[in-house]
């Protein structure tokens, strides 16, 4: 090859990786500008969430109810039915108001229909709005819509008891994981010589702790979580180190499925109030 042809090719190299980099700063600038709590963050325990329909979720307020968001393309949905099934039915037994909801995707209206046809309460919703993007989730909510327990994705073995127990009663609620300040997460840490830190990026907000903590970007968290992190430590994940809010809730989630059971995100927002819409 020519070194005029060299020169060209490392030109075109270059000026390609020029338009990546500024494409990458250019959409990240505009994603920061979004408001992450309501674009990227599901709800979480202590949130309240609406029925789609604008109707209250139950005649008193004292009335647990348990909804099961879904989808008809959801793998993880359908090694979830059984589960959500035996919830169906105790919540039935014991006279708990039971709601399906999937989204308004047209692939969505054939399961819908077959529900509602035996009798089951279902409703359709935009889930952005409604503050569960993620399928499957199933949440214990009050008779205003506060969520008192949520469980996201499959129910491992190991703690289907547990997951039951919190959904069907207030006895044995826990936290899939929390979520702390910035100042409430640096007393827990330094109080904690074991407390593991992840960042999903190459930033490092606290340089003090940077030797209890671990670059792993989500795409290699499920490889690498498994080898590099200890379960039975309290483990953190810097959301200020996440491209958005979401993609550290979307760790902390993930965590939970490694096996994971002491998780708090730091500085994750809460989504805006009830009934938002975009």
């Amino acid at each position: 090859m020519s070194s005029m042809s060299r020169s060209s090719v490392f030109g075109l190299i270059i000026a390609a990786s020029a338009v990546c980099y500024f494409y990458y700063a250019a959409n990240r600038h505009r994603l920061a500008q979004l408001p992450p709590n309501r674009e990227y963050v599901d709800s979480r325990v202590g949130d309240i969430v609406c029925r789609p329909d604008g109707e209250p979720w139950a005649r008193t307020t004292e009335t647990r109810v348990i909804v099961s968001v879904g989808s008809s393309r959801c793998s993880q949905c359908l090694v979830n039915r059984p589960f959500e099934e035996e919830v169906f039915e105790k919540a039935t037994e014991s006279n708990l108001p039971f709601y399906y909801i999937f989204s308004e995707a047209t692939s969505n209206t054939e399961v819908a229909a077959a529900l509602k046809n035996s009798g089951r309460h279902v409703l359709r919703a935009r889930l952005r709005e409604f503050g569960a993007i993620r399928t499957p989730t199933m949440m214990a909510l009050s008779g205003t819509g506060k969520i008192l327990f949520l469980w996201t994705g499959t129910v491992p073995a190991v703690k289907h008891d547990a997951i039951l127990k919190a959904l069907l009663s207030t006895d044995g609620t826990f936290l899939q994981y929390d979520s702390v300040t910035v100042q409430e997460f640096k007393g827990r840490c330094e109080r904690d010589p074991d407390c593991q830190i992840v960042a999903l990026s190459a930033g490092m907000p606290d340089p003090s702790f940077a030797s209890k903590t671990r670059h792993i970007p989500l795409s290699r968290l499920a490889i690498r979580g498994r080898y590099e992190l200890v379960s039975s430590s309290h483990l953190f994940i810097d959301c200020r180190t996440a491209f958005t809010p979401f993609t550290c809730q979307e760790a902390a989630i993930l965590l939970t499925k490694l096996g994971f059971s002491n998780i708090t995100a730091i500085d994750l927002p809460h989504r805006a109030g009830p009934c938002i819409s975009y």
